[in-house]
């Protein structure tokens, strides 16, 4: 995890969890977000959980394919933690919102801030 926010922050900008065990895609996913949104990553579904726990959060981009835990234990584990998790697409009411990488990031990864 790049950086923390402080327990009780105040917040004015939404704050996005990048959970991919790329190191490469997760700097460029900060770089491309960061000038609109708080950008947390992490390189596992565990320290993502711990996050999720921690933090209010807004949105999670989430790798399908994550060493130990796999991104849709990932979400089931999320869904347990917060009702209001939820597929992009089954959105709800204040829901935080999981986008999965199903795209091959490698020729555009600004694909999925479009997503």
């Amino acid at each position: 995890m790049e950086e923390n926010l402080p327990e009780g922050a105040n917040r004015i900008r939404p704050l996005v969890l990048v959970v991919d065990d790329d190191s490469g895609l997760r700097e460029s996913l900060r770089v491309i977000l960061e000038e609109k949104y708080e950008v947390l990553d992490v390189p596992d579904g565990l320290q993502a959980l711990d996050i999720v726990r921690s933090c209010q959060v807004d949105l999670v981009l989430l790798d399908i394919r994550l060493p130990g835990m796999d991104g849709i234990t990932v979400l089931e584990r999320m869904k347990g933690l917060d009702e209001q998790v939820a597929p992009c697409g089954e959105r709800r009411d204040h829901a935080i919102d999981v986008v999965f990488d199903v795209v091959d990031m490698e020729g555009d990864p600004e694909r999925v801030v479009a997503v």
